[in-house]
């Protein structure tokens, strides 16, 4: 039977921040842009990390149809020396902003339907 919960309809985010201090954050989530609001604003949902860091920005995005593909990547990411993560982020700058508009726009038109299923 497949699964057909609101997790696996998702694309799972790997995302590097660059911080303030030019160093660089790797997490995972459902929503890159919440997520981004979250390190530069909650105190309780962004990571400890991040919290004395900010402002940060999104350096890097790799999209992943599960959850365990993008935690994969996340460890093979935090394994790599920074002048690694330094090329990566520079070698996908290029597609990044794509990445991030197809992730923002799945992620809007997934917000729009069900506020309009609401008010049914």
């Amino acid at each position: 039977m497949p699964n057909n919960s609101p997790e696996s309809l998702q694309h799972w985010h790997v995302y590097m921040l660059r911080c303030s201090d030019n160093s660089l954050y790797t997490g995972v989530t459902l929503n890159v842009g919440k997520r981004l609001i979250e390190h530069n604003t909650c105190n309780k949902k962004g990571a400890k990390y991040t919290r004395c860091r900010r402002p940060v920005v999104l350096a890097y995005i790799d999209s992943h149809l599960s959850k365990s593909q993008a935690y994969q990547r996340e460890y093979q990411l935090k394994q790599l020396a920074k002048s690694h993560k330094e090329a990566l982020v520079m070698q996908n700058s290029v597609t990044q902003g794509l990445h991030l508009a197809q992730a923002l726009a799945t992620q809007k038109h997934t917000t729009f339907t069900s506020n309009l299923e609401g008010e049914e």
